[in-house]
């Protein structure tokens, strides 16, 4: 139990550090942007997203953005209908709409989805590239939000991306869920801890790109996105969030819960192979849920007792002035509740890795 009281007395330090140096950061105001001239290139690798892509390229078009947009779906083998509805919406859209197939190359040391945006990236026309997914939506004002940081010195942006609600509890534990992990990676990425970002919602440049190797040099990664991040921070290219942190971009949750738990399967196996702080921070989290747990049976001494109660009131505070500093549409009163699912949540996912010690995700084995 000694052990357990050191770990748990660093993380209650840790959390207080956290929590004061987020209540010092600035508030940035919404201010009118001026538009940038810089054409940019939208990559968006696709798979069988029939039912999502006339949604996102409508959503596309309203962007209120005068420079020259290139959009580029890239086709890692799409099995529906999804190419004859592009096909049919680039006839009547007024955008500049690119379909290029992705040949899958198993010699590679990557997945179908990183060699389709290495594809992208290498054949976009313009220097500034934007990398989405085709389940998204986005506010008018969400590619300017990003081209504004467009400039000499700047290498990767990453904006603020929320999902839709849909009326039922396990669409709105997701989206509570999505906005705590990005007050997580919006807080630490301020203060200059290794974090974490979403490829639904980036911007990068495509110099500093190669010049990092790009995701020949990051190799495997189901969370690619993650592993891009920490490669352009390794080689101390400059990286930038998009301020104000308002959620710009929106996508889907998933219909059922089986979906949910492979989706955070996916998140923690390919965060937790990636060697940084935030790892290191992630077990804390994880010994935090277990001192937790074994509260709950009411067997933890009195120090580490007390440790995992200070600890979840930290974390509460935490939530609170992170969600107010990441303009989050959600309240943080609620966090008890979801943290007790998130305790169920961590219960579950040990459980089945023990059952299928592999991630299925879209119908694939990775």
């Amino acid at each position: 139990m000694v052990i357990l009281s050191l770990l748990l007395s660093f993380y209650t330090g840790f959390l207080i550090i956290l929590i004061m140096n987020i209540v010092i950061l600035p508030r940035h105001n919404k201010t009118a942007q001026k538009t940038p001239a810089e054409g940019v290139s939208i990559i968006i690798p696709f798979r069988n997203e029939e039912k999502n892509l006339s949604h996102l390229i409508s959503s596309l078009e309203n962007q209120n953005y005068s420079a020259p947009i290139q959009i580029m779906f890239i086709n890692d083998n799409s099995t529906d209908k999804s190419i004859e509805i592009i096909h049919s919406n680039s006839r009547s859209s007024r955008l500049d709409i690119n379909l290029i197939e992705s040949i899958f190359d198993e010699s590679r040391n990557l997945t179908s989805k990183q060699q389709a945006l290495d594809k992208g990236i290498r054949e976009a026309r313009y220097e500034w590239i934007v990398l989405t997914d085709a389940d998204m939506q986005f506010e008018s004002d969400w590619l300017l939000s990003l081209m504004r940081y467009a400039k000499p010195g700047t290498d990767l942006v990453f904006g603020h991306t929320s999902i839709n609600f849909q009326n039922n509890i396990l669409s709105f534990l997701q989206a509570f869920q999505l906005e705590f992990l990005f007050a997580v990676a919006y807080s630490f990425h301020k203060i200059g801890i290794p974090s974490s970002c979403m490829g639904n919602n980036l911007l990068i440049n495509r110099n500093a790109y190669l010049d990092v190797g790009g995701y020949d040099k990051t190799g495997y990664s189901i969370t690619e996105d993650q592993l891009l991040y920490a490669e352009f921070r390794k080689q101390k290219k400059k990286i930038l969030s998009a301020e104000p942190f308002i959620p710009k971009a929106r996508t889907y949750p998933v219909s059922t819960f089986g979906n949910f738990l492979h989706q955070v399967r996916r998140w923690f196996s390919g965060g937790f192979k990636i060697r940084s702080g935030l790892t290191a921070i992630g077990l804390f989290f994880l010994i935090q849920n277990l001192s937790t747990l074994v509260l709950l049976t009411g067997i933890l001494p009195a120090l580490p007792l007390t440790l995992t109660i200070s600890n979840l009131f930290l974390t509460w505070i935490f939530v609170a002035v992170s969600f107010k500093k990441t303009a989050s549409t959600h309240s943080a009163i609620i966090f008890p509740i979801f943290y007790f699912f998130l305790l169920f949540e961590f219960v579950i996912l040990i459980c089945s890795f023990i059952f299928q010690p592999f991630t299925i995700w879209k119908g694939r084995r990775i």
